[in-house]
């Protein structure tokens, strides 16, 4: 019987980690100890609660219901027939802690995994998502564990003899009817029968320690020769954000012949920008993606890029993002004005617009409006000028602020938009185009100066290969997400007067730049020359 669970046991964890780690959240590489330990634990730890609920079961039954199964058998049912309803019965009882806590995760009681994550500063939506992920797999575990232990064709069934006719002994080797058909003799067992338990405990620890050695030997051999990063970034992948994180990896894994890879976290599984960037400094990430004004928390003279109106048209903002001197000058005010963390350089996702429940069309119609801003002192002062009310909030928090009317206006690009849902609590989106959404891609200090100077030209490298493609990319998909959430029946709003914005903002722009710093008016000085 031991060997049947045990079986069991490593063929539903196998199975099911397979596929969760695989196919859904399709760690690089694929053992990496962060995912695979605690979810094999997890399945592991369901199965062999879910085995001994069923087996314990099944037990019990055929202790109190043996005269039914005798009547089965004098019927002409087979052995697997006769206990085929104490069978389903089993399945049923080691499935019920399960079921019942899917009917109530998330209405009754909510789970630690996404409790912790929220906590954590995930997004909600990505806490609720892991956690529907773990859900399925749990369930999936306990039936693939309870299954095959107790199917009625194994030799778990010492109830029954070769010729299949139900023998003397059922539960604890207690004694059957005198009337026992199984001419062997009974066995000599108490009824707790302390060796046998014994034996199981040596060898589910020889089992482990077997299993744990195979595991712990793969890892240890694959990582000398490889090393393996983390990237994060609070956008879905199917964003440019995605695009320049998956673009880079496989360029970094192809110029490295696979001894660098990279492990994204989508979503916000890191945390917000501005706690990303911290944890950058601190070298708990390898890489994120942040948005110049969430880069300003750190190094307030990147706050230039949120100068409003100061990118003329599409083209201009392209240009300026793959111009190599603005680049360079950007990489040299992070080095000289943090520690900790340094910038591989500038991207952008295109142009900011205003949406809401109401349509925007002059600088009038935002006056004592609430609007959600980054935290950026350049953007508390411009849409202060235009008489709106600033509002500071995490991202992960502006659907739901939308929704109830914490804010009134929110601002961001039309993918961001499609991809987060947030046309859902803002149906119209105006064309203001007032900020571009410009970006950088943050790398620890800690992780650059860990690398050989080959290891560091290849990551150079690989950024650098990546931002143009990533710039061409993220003006594709808004002109694309634009069409998209028009025919959703968003409204978009394409007369707007600019230039009621642009008479209060061009004046300022220059004094905004004096008052951040010297890089900010040199980078505001090579943003206007470029033609």
């Amino acid at each position: 019987m031991y060997w049947i669970a045990a079986v069991a046991l490593s063929l539903s964890t196998a199975a099911t980690l397979a596929y969760v780690v695989g196919i859904v959240i399709e760690p690089r590489p694929w053992w990496e100890p962060q995912y695979l330990i605690p979810i094999a634990g997890m399945i592991l730890g369901n199965s062999m609660t879910s085995a001994a609920l069923a087996g314990d079961r099944l037990q019990a039954d055929l202790f109190a219901r043996r005269d039914e199964v005798e009547a089965r058998l004098a019927l002409g049912f087979s052995g697997r027939e006769a206990v085929q309803p104490l069978v389903r019965a089993a399945l049923r009882a080691a499935m019920i802690p399960t079921v019942n806590g899917m009917m109530t995760v998330g209405v009754v009681q909510l789970p630690g995994m996404m409790t912790g994550q929220i906590l954590a500063g995930s997004s909600p939506l990505t806490a609720i998502r892991y956690q529907i992920v773990v859900v399925f797999m749990m369930a999936a575990a306990t039936a693939l564990g309870s299954g095959p232990f107790v199917r009625p064709d194994s030799s778990f069934w010492e109830a029954f003899d070769n010729p299949g006719r139900f023998g003397p002994t059922t539960r604890h080797g207690a004694p059957g009817r005198a009337g026992a058909r199984r001419p062997t003799a009974p066995r000599e067992t108490s009824p707790y029968p302390r060796e046998e338990l014994m034996l199981t405990r040596r060898s589910f620890l020889r089992l482990t320690a077997a299993l744990g050695g195979a595991v712990a030997i793969v890892p240890r051999r694959a990582a000398a020769d490889t090393r393996s990063f983390t990237f994060g970034y609070d956008q879905p992948r199917d964003t440019a954000y995605g695009f320049f994180a998956e673009t880079f990896s496989k360029k970094l894994a192809e110029i490295s012949k696979g001894t660098l890879t990279v492990r994204q976290f989508p979503s916000a599984a890191l945390g917000q920008e501005p706690e990303m960037a911290q944890k950058i400094r601190a070298g708990d990430i390898d890489f994120a993606l942040n948005a110049t004004a969430n880069t300003s928390t750190v190094v307030p003279q990147a706050g230039v890029f949120s100068l409003h109106y100061i990118f003329r048209d599409d083209g201009h903002l392209l240009r300026a993002m793959n111009d190599r001197g603005i680049n360079d000058t950007f990489k040299k005010m992070i080095v000289e004005n943090t520690t900790g963390a340094r910038s591989l350089g500038l991207m952008t996702l295109g142009f900011r617009n205003m949406y809401s429940k109401l349509t925007v069309g002059h600088v009038r119609d935002i006056a004592g409006k609430k609007v959600r801003v980054q935290a950026t002192k350049t953007e508390d002062a411009f849409f202060t000028a235009y008489k709106a009310v600033p509002i500071h909030m995490p991202f992960g928090q502006v659907y739901t602020s939308l929704q109830t009317g914490l804010v009134d206006i929110a601002e961001n690009g039309f993918d961001i938009v499609l991809k987060n849902k947030h046309y859902e609590a803002a149906p119209v989106v105006s064309k203001t185009e007032h900020e571009a959404n410009c970006n950088q891609l943050w790398m620890s200090q800690k992780t650059w100066d860990s690398l050989t100077d080959e290891q560091r030209g290849w990551v150079t490298e690989s950024a650098d290969y990546t931002r143009p493609l990533a710039i061409k990319k993220a003006f594709e998909l808004d002109a694309a997400a634009a069409q998209t959430l028009q025919k959703l029946g968003v409204k978009v709003h394409t007369q707007v007067d600019k230039q009621s914005f642009m008479t209060i903002a061009t004046p300022m722009q220059d004094a905004q730049a004096k008052e951040l710093g010297p890089y900010a008016v040199q980078l505001l000085a090579q943003i206007r020359a470029i033609k």
